[in-house]
């Protein structure tokens, strides 16, 4: 199946925005 081959990635982009997003709204936030 080509399903896992989306979702990994997805997931690891997906968790690197995230940790990202939040030190810029972090930043943001002082």
């Amino acid at each position: 199946m080509e399903l896992m081959e989306i979702a990994i990635p997805a997931l690891i982009i997906s968790a690197v925005g995230i940790m990202v997003g939040t030190r810029i709204w972090i930043m943001f936030r002082k």
